[in-house]
């Protein structure tokens, strides 16, 4: 696993996250499979991309991902829940899910996305996950598969998990390689530095807001 972090050097180079456009991912892609033999086995982005203004930059981004079957991108699930009553009078309360946010409508038909949304337990630390979740539109059965799920799938074959698995945390905050995104665009990293792996792209600067706390290590956050 290697990590192509949206950190403070990337944001120095790029300037401030709300200002850019797409191409830069665009152009991240097509550098990490420009080598077909040095391309890694899938590119995990965890950006959400929804919404467009029907730009070129938005076009190419969408363009760039169609020719490639590696890449697997970020959404998010809305929750909600219904109370209802049995036949014997008692209430149940029923989560579903209500609605979800996935990349732009050309984006998303091109390619694979899956959704991001932690569980915190009541003392704020994520120990556990969501692999899929089985919900329904209009009586017909919906299925959700998490970004995390996909990327295994795209790597190997998976076995069937239940929807709610704890996290199986295999090293401490900080401890997989992590590489500035604008050393890449750069082309400063070598392409065969990426071969066969799992490449992780996201937010690693505190502004950005997504971190979280892990029982693995008290002292320190880990990045989404």
């Amino acid at each position: 696993i290697k990590i192509i972090a949206i950190d403070e050097a990337t944001l120095a180079e790029l300037g401030p996250y709300s200002n850019w456009d797409r191409s830069y991912f665009a152009k991240l892609v097509e550098i990490l499979n420009k080598d077909k033999e040095n391309a890694p086995k899938v590119i995990g982005i965890d950006v959400l991309f929804s919404g467009t203004d029907y730009s070129e930059e938005d076009a190419y981004f969408a363009e760039v991902c169609s020719r490639y079957d590696n890449v697997v991108l970020a959404s998010t699930i809305t929750w909600d829940s219904l109370l209802y009553k049995e036949e014997n009078g008692q209430y149940y309360q029923m989560q579903y899910v209500s609605g979800e946010g996935k990349p732009y409508e050309a984006l998303a038909d091109v390619t694979e996305y899956g959704f991001t949304n932690a569980i915190y337990d009541e003392d704020g630390f994520v120990r556990r996950t969501y692999t899929k979740v089985n919900s329904s539109i209009g009586g017909l059965p919906v299925f959700y598969n998490s970004f995390a799920y996909l990327i295994a799938r795209k790597v190997d074959d998976v076995k069937l998990y239940p929807m709610c698995v704890e996290v199986g945390l295999t090293s401490k905050p900080g401890e997989f390689e992590c590489i500035s995104m604008a050393d890449v665009l750069a082309g400063k990293i070598p392409l065969d530095n990426f071969k066969d792996c799992i490449v992780l792209i996201g937010a690693y600067e505190e502004g950005m807001m997504d971190f979280y706390r892990v029982p693995i290590d008290y002292s320190k956050e880990m990045y989404g």
